[in-house]
């Protein structure tokens, strides 16, 4: 089957017209990432403040700043369980 020019303009369009489609899509999807990669950090440096971790996560720096954060949370949740323990032991639960 042989093409004619004009033919062959408009598959090349039609291709073009794809491609900048992608690309679109590409950089939707590249800046959703930023944003949810921000918003996860500044989550995590609120969090942070409120667990008392500031000068941990400085010394340490963000990579290791759910490192600091898991091992509070496993601190207050031992301390909670043993407080629970004691209040039982001594019949204060109500």
């Amino acid at each position: 089957m042989y093409l004619n020019c004009k033919q062959i303009a408009k598959h090349f369009d039609c291709i073009l017209l794809l491609l900048r489609f992608i690309l679109v899509y590409m950089y939707v999807c590249i800046r959703v990432y930023y944003w949810s990669t921000l918003q996860f950090m500044q989550f995590l440096e609120k969090l942070g403040s409120i667990a008392g971790l500031d000068e941990v996560s400085r010394e340490l720096g963000f990579d290791l700043q759910t490192d600091a954060l898991l091992a509070r949370a496993e601190q207050l949740t031992k301390l909670e369980g043993d407080r629970l323990a004691d209040r039982v032991q001594n019949k204060e639960f109500i």
